[in-house]
């Protein structure tokens, strides 16, 4: 399988950087969408984070749901994905 090089964009950079450091602060061994969505709205450029500037999204909320202080929410754990 030949191996490929996957080019991000400085935007792109700091978003994976910021997903990461949501998923230690959650101490969580995976990284979940919901890690990505909150760094997207933190990053306040780019189609999310105009939504967040327009929307009241709370991400707290975000947050417990990763953290499992909502019931709503679960995690699952996955090799490809870990941190």
């Amino acid at each position: 399988m030949e191996r490929s090089t996957i080019h991000l964009t400085s935007r792109m950079q700091r978003i994976m950087k910021n997903a990461e450091i949501e998923a230690r602060n959650s101490k969580s061994d995976v990284l979940q969408p919901a890690h990505l969505l909150v760094a997207c709205l933190k990053e306040r450029t780019g189609v999310l984070g105009e939504i967040g500037l327009k929307c009241h999204i709370d991400v707290n909320e975000i947050r417990a749901l990763v953290t499992g202080r909502n019931k709503v929410g679960s995690s699952t754990n996955c090799s490809f994905f870990g941190i």
